[in-house]
């Protein structure tokens, strides 16, 4: 999958996260929004601390476009991303996500 695609499907992935997050307060364990939630925190759990970065700050926080230059080179900052974003999305197809969103296709 290219890096463009994975970026799509990932943003989409937190975009739903960050609207269930914002209702987290509200909903039950049997609410599949929140069997969601749970699951992308898990994900993010299992992912080692610099991936959980990365995610983190590109698609929960949102931080500034550039934020990644006090931290990493270009080359070193789209690697990690790269590898950061196939292994959350390959954790969440092993929780069984693919039904909440489009995430079939191999990585």
């Amino acid at each position: 999958m290219e890096f463009r695609e994975l970026d799509e499907r990932v943003r989409s992935v937190f975009e739903l996260y960050n609207r269930t997050a914002f209702i987290s307060f509200t909903l039950r364990e049997s609410d599949e929004n929140f069997r969601f939630y749970q699951c992308v925190n898990y994900v993010m759990s299992c992912l080692c601390e610099e991936y959980q970065f990365i995610l983190e700050r590109e698609y929960v926080d949102r931080a500034p476009h550039n934020w990644w230059m006090l931290y990493y080179s270009r080359t070193t900052y789209y690697r990690l991303k790269k590898r950061a974003m196939t292994e959350f999305v390959r954790r969440l197809k092993w929780q069984g996500i693919n039904d909440k969103i489009n995430l079939t296709d191999n990585i």
